[in-house]
């Protein structure tokens, strides 16, 4: 993985970076060098005449700055959003807008725009963030607490979640085949036709989760909790549902029959 701090000074000392006037005023760092009435963070949001973002514009534009851009984004948000016990519950401590907005360009993601390089976005902060439909393949979010946030549609695939805290989280229609979710939080989450096909949720917290029609094809819930979990119309086919615990309130698909459950929690 590439040092945030060295990916960030590359980038402040490329001329294309320092052309679109995001380099800081060295007698005012939070200001841009060319205008001093713009902001350092105006990549972050989108203008009201429509403008893109200019860290966007430059991952788009500039194919050899890609990989820098969105490190430097990833870095970004692990810098201003870093994770701490039941951050995302506090208000205080809710994503602000311009790790909301940077989150957002990162997950428009498009092939040949910075896909192959995984965003670093562990130990992150990210309580009732909205990512739907985002493009996070093969993102690092292990230990990070995405409490209460939106990302329906997105795509997780190959995603490291290990420890991951997402309690209350909309993954409805989520791809998340062969994501790591060892030892993940998915209490009370909503995962509605999502696609967990080969993810590892071993010992992962499941109570109270919708899996509506979710596909757990090949899915390893090893030592898995499901207390009271709905897994209605679900495909379980091949899943190791091994060691499992669950109660008389799992719900489970039509005529399938679960291992015994094992005696506690």
């Amino acid at each position: 993985m590439t040092d945030p701090t060295l990916t960030w000074n590359t980038l402040r000392a490329h001329a294309h970076y320092r052309y679109r006037g995001c380099a800081p005023d060295p007698d005012a760092p939070g200001m841009a060098a060319g205008d001093p009435d713009l902001s350092i963070d105006a990549w972050s949001a989108f203008t009201g005449d429509g403008s893109e973002p200019q860290l966007e514009r430059i991952a788009r534009d500039s194919s050899p700055d890609r990989p820098v851009v969105f490190e430097v984004l990833g870095a970004f948000v692990r810098t201003h959003s870093p994770n701490k016990p039941g951050c995302g519950m506090l208000e205080e401590t809710k994503p602000k807008v311009d790790v909301q907005a940077a989150l957002t360009v990162i997950g428009r993601r498009v092939e040949g725009q910075g896909v192959a390089e995984p965003i670093d976005l562990s130990s992150t902060c990210l309580g009732v963030v909205s990512l739907l439909h985002a493009n996070l393949t093969s993102a690092y979010l292990f230990g990070s607490d995405l409490f209460a946030s939106d990302l329906t549609g997105a795509n997780l695939s190959g995603a490291d979640l290990p420890g991951a805290e997402l309690t209350d989280v909309i993954l409805a229609r989520a791809n998340l085949t062969a994501a790591n979710l060892l030892l993940a939080n998915l209490t009370t989450a909503r995962l509605p036709r999502a696609d967990l096909t080969g993810a590892n949720l071993t010992a992962a917290n499941l109570t109270d989760a919708s899996l509506l029609a979710a596909n757990l094809t090949h899915a390893d819930l090893t030592h898995a909790n499901l207390t009271d979990a709905n897994l209605t119309d679900a495909d379980v086919t091949d899943a190791n549902l091994t060691d499992i615990y669950y109660d008389d309130r799992t719900v489970w698909p039509v005529d399938f029959v679960p291992p015994k459950s094992r005696p506690n929690k």
